[in-house]
């Protein structure tokens, strides 16, 4: 009889330690399931990409059904022993056509949890399968640029992108909505780039990955750009290198023009980039832009600069705007009308206003002595927004000028010319109205 008794208290204590580990210390987890893919599938390998993980126990099957209107396709994996498995499925090689579809997703793991059958993870997504790339329409005519200059084109795109723009040498200048049907993209030829012959390709890349390019029909002039010296005295550099001092504490100032002119060039013309995607999708300016009055040029735009210390050279930049001589502390206007995106120090170029006037033009007002406009203020042409200086990497009293487009500095001659802006500008921008 003890014996009886004994077992079965045995029997009753092993019973309550499998449920108390059934309860308290098996994996009740079940399996994480990510579907990589975004809304759309498409692109490049219009795979579905899936992920499973389960950190705590085993992966021991998983089931991928598709449906698309009345077809359906079935996928079952099993015994894969392993904590994560990823699957990539080529949905037109199944064949499903573009369009919407639904996925449900289902992963048991090896856990002894529901009496032996693991853990069930479900998800059910719609998406949209897209292997088409979008195509594009050219509707402007006139794109005759030179090297540093400026250009606009318009054209249709057949669905909506993700991106699009002109890409020219590696770098994509972005397109804007212009109406309900098309696109508007100022771009240039850079001044970096030397080839005549190289091609502005228009990009559009939509929803689903897929990449449409097509060359722009374009007539390019090479631009002879030319070079000076410039001699850097002890005199200039113990007073326009105390500006920086801050930024470099521990460097001597022959050690702190260099790297001003090098590394901190660098970093303000980066910022352009980023400053030049603050634009209003829209027109801000009309006609001309204005010049400085009464100011004589004393540099051009994209002079090549040597700069020499002791009859020694010490390093090579491009000056990348127009440099205008007036009075001292003369008044700047407004070249054009629109919204200052930027008012403050901006590192070579000392004081400075940028003004956007629409779809990634802007103008640029450098080493002014005095601000007189703020960020997001709307100013009309010929509003007077600074006085002339010499703050920054200036030699004496004047005003930089420059133009860019989408951050990257253009030639602002053509800019001046009314007759330049109705050739290329105006011409094309009523060409895109009219279709």
């Amino acid at each position: 009889m003890k014996k009886i008794q004994f077992f079965l208290i045995l029997i009753i204590i092993l019973i309550c330690c499998l449920a108390g580990y059934y309860f308290f210390f098996l994996d009740k987890v079940s399996p994480d399931i990510k579907i990589l893919n975004g809304r759309y599938i498409g692109g490049h390998n219009n795979a579905l990409s899936v992920v499973v993980t389960d950190d705590r126990s085993l992966i021991k099957k998983v089931d991928i059904l598709i449906k698309q209107n009345k077809k359906e396709k079935n996928i079952v994996f099993k015994d894969n022993n392993s904590t994560r498995v990823e699957y990539k499925i080529n949905l037109k090689e199944m064949g499903f056509s573009d369009g919407k579809l639904s996925i449900c997703i289902s992963a048991w793991d090896r856990s002894l949890n529901n009496f032996g059958t693991g853990n069930i993870k479900q998800i059910e997504k719609e998406f949209i399968l897209d292997t088409t790339p979008p195509s594009i329409y050219v509707k402007t005519h006139r794109h005759n640029l030179k090297i540093g200059g400026s250009g606009v084109a318009g054209y249709f795109v057949s669905e909506p992108v993700k991106k699009t723009g002109i890409e020219v040498g590696g770098y994509l200048f972005p397109a804007y909505k212009y109406n309900k049907e098309d696109y508007i993209c100022f771009f240039s030829i850079p001044y970096w780039i030397q080839d005549r012959k190289i091609t502005p390709w228009i990009v559009a890349i939509d929803y689903a990955g897929n990449t449409q390019k097509i060359p722009l029909n374009a007539y390019i002039k090479k631009t002879k750009f030319p070079s000076t010296s410039i001699n850097i005295s002890d005199k200039f550099l113990i007073t326009k290198m105390a500006q920086f001092q801050n930024e470099y504490p521990s460097l001597k100032p022959l050690e702190i023009f260099l790297k001003v002119n090098r590394e901190l060039r660098k970093k303000n013309r980066e910022k352009l980039k980023e400053i030049g995607l603050e634009t209003e999708p829209k027109i801000l300016f009309k006609g001309a832009f204005l010049r400085l009055p009464n100011s004589a040029r004393k540099e051009a735009f994209g002079v090549r600069r040597s700069y020499f210390y002791k009859g020694e050279k010490i390093d090579e930049q491009t000056h990348l705007g127009i440099d205008l001589a007036s009075i001292a502390r003369a008044e700047v206007p407004a070249a054009n009308s629109g919204k200052v995106v930027f008012a403050g120090w901006f590192g070579i170029y000392g004081n400075t206003v940028i003004i956007d006037h629409g779809f990634g033009v802007q103008s640029l007002y450098g080493h002014l002595s005095y601000l007189g406009v703020k960020k997001g203020q709307f100013v009309n042409k010929g509003d007077i927004i600074g006085r002339t200086g010499a703050s920054g990497l200036a030699g004496g009293d004047h005003l930089h000028f420059g133009i860019l487009i989408s951050g990257i500095p253009v030639d602002p001659v053509e800019w001046w010319d009314k007759n330049w802006i109705k050739n290329n500008i105006i011409y094309n921008l009523k060409t895109l109205s009219r279709e």
